[in-house]
């Protein structure tokens, strides 16, 4: 299974962090993702490429390039 990474920045939601983990794909990622992202902003990336800016507030997601 690929291997993605969450970052954080050290911003005011809390310290800059980095997050690896297993997904067998960009959608199994974005899963991981719901509980790390909440309320905080960050990048998911497959090895050196950044796929998206995630942000989930509640129950609603935000993603761009």
């Amino acid at each position: 299974m690929p291997i993605y990474k969450l970052t954080f920045a050290d911003d005011d939601h809390g310290l800059a962090k980095r997050l690896d983990f297993t997904a067998p794909d960009a959608g199994g990622a974005l899963s991981a993702a719901r509980i790390e992202a909440e309320n905080r902003p960050a990048e998911l990336w497959l090895g050196k490429k950044r796929l998206c800016r995630v942000q989930r507030t509640n129950d609603v997601w935000y993603i761009s390039p």
